[in-house]
């Protein structure tokens, strides 16, 4: 699924045309994106997950090509948690 297939799938859903679905989930990306750019503050979406940053120390690592000893600097990385209940949703099973 796109970006493009969620912009849809909202403006189907509300009843609203696609460009203005499309500020609509672009602005919701971009509040996600600016917080965790910002801030150490995980963003909570209720029934859905947790975005939130990792701090990764520094450490060795090694080139792959070469095989020389490389130094991996400390950095913070994106992560996501799902909530529990889209973990049950996904594995829902119909019987």
């Amino acid at each position: 699924m796109t970006k493009i297939d969620i912009v849809k799938q909202v403006a189907k859903q509300v009843g609203i045309t696609q460009p203005v679905a499309k500020k609509a989930v672009e602005a919701v990306f971009e509040a996600i994106k600016n917080n965790l750019a910002k801030t150490t503050t995980p963003v909570t979406l209720r029934g859905f997950g947790t975005f939130f940053t990792q701090y990764k120390t520094a450490r060795m690592g090694r080139n792959p090509k070469t095989g020389k000893p490389v130094e991996i600097s400390a950095r913070l990385i994106p992560r996501f948690k799902p909530s529990d209940n889209l973990k049950d949703l996904i594995n829902r099973k119909d019987s």
